[in-house]
Parts: C-alpha cells; sequence; structure tokens
C-alpha cells in the first residue's frame, strides 16, 4: 500500500489491488471464551472521492495463530486461514465515507488466553461490480469475541 494523505492533515495507507500489508500480532482480551470464533471485519474509506452506486472493493484477511506455551514444547502457528470480504454499493457515497466490511469468523477450538493472532490484508480483485474511480484507505482490522467472563485470574489461564 503506499502511504499518502488522507484527509487534509491526516495520512493513512491507500490500498490498490494486490497491495498487501503484514499487521501486528494481536491477543484477544482476556474476556474472551476460549475456543469460540473470532469475527473479523475491516474499518475503511473512500478517501477524496465519491463511490457510486456498482462500485466494489474486496478485501482478503490471511490469519494465523498459536496458544502460548511457557515452556518447551513450544507451539506451532498453523497454516494460513483465509477470510474474504466484498463491499458493493448501493448508492453514492460521499468523500471520506467510512465503510465496514464483514470478513468473516476465524474457528478457535482449542484456543487459550494468551494465543496469539497474526494477519495479513490484501486488497484482492473484485468479484462483481466495478472498480471505484480512487484506491480505497484501510483504517483498521478487528475482531468481535464472545466473552464469558471480564478477564482472566492470570496472565496467562482463565
Amino acid at each position: 500500500p503506499t502511504w499518502t494523505t488522507w484527509n487534509t492533515t491526516w495520512e493513512g495507507y491507500r490500498f490498490a489491488v494486490g497491495d498487501v500489508i503484514n499487521l501486528g500480532s494481536q491477543e484477544p482480551p482476556h474476556a474472551w471464551k476460549e475456543g469460540t470464533a473470532l469475527s473479523f471485519h475491516i474499518h475503511w474509506s473512500t478517501g477524496s472521492a465519491n463511490y457510486v452506486s456498482g462500485d466494489c472493493v474486496r478485501w482478503q484477511l490471511d490469519v494465523t495463530w498459536a496458544n502460548l506455551a511457557v515452556a518447551a514444547p513450544f507451539t506451532a502457528f498453523p497454516a494460513t486461514t483465509t477470510l474474504t470480504g466484498e463491499h458493493v454499493f448501493s448508492t453514492t457515497v460521499s468523500p471520506w465515507g467510512h465503510v465496514y466490511t464483514d470478513l468473516g469468523d476465524l474457528t478457535m477450538t482449542g484456543g487459550l488466553v494468551g494465543l496469539q493472532v497474526k494477519v495479513k490484508l490484501t486488497r484482492v480483485a473484485k468479484t462483481t461490480g466495478t472498480d471505484p474511480g480512487t484506491n480505497p484507505f484501510a483504517l483498521s482490522v478487528q475482531a468481535h469475541i464472545e466473552q464469558d467472563t471480564l478477564g482472566s485470574r492470570t496472565e496467562t489461564a482463565k
């Protein structure tokens, strides 16, 4: 992606099709119910141009995760899971529009408090609609969780 001006004095990453960024590792909050899915989504912006009805943006998120091991044998990160989401506009959106696109759920069977999730975001070719006149800005990638407590009893265990 290209680091560029987003809105006057703000800057951000603008994604053309094929642009990729590796994002920092994340740990689900300790309120997360162990073993339940993480529901990923992206917040993004149209930037300085209108997006019109029929414009389409598609995102791909490659995800891997591993439980914390405080002693050997350490947990290996497994194969990557790929999630995608596509947004087709049904009406015109003004410049600087804030858009939310669901990317899907990541199965976390066996996941425990303290695990690490590594994600890679890619803008991929659309499957329908038309490409917008300008490339979008990625704002943040986040995951919704199911929770069962306010936190954990220790830093590494529920």
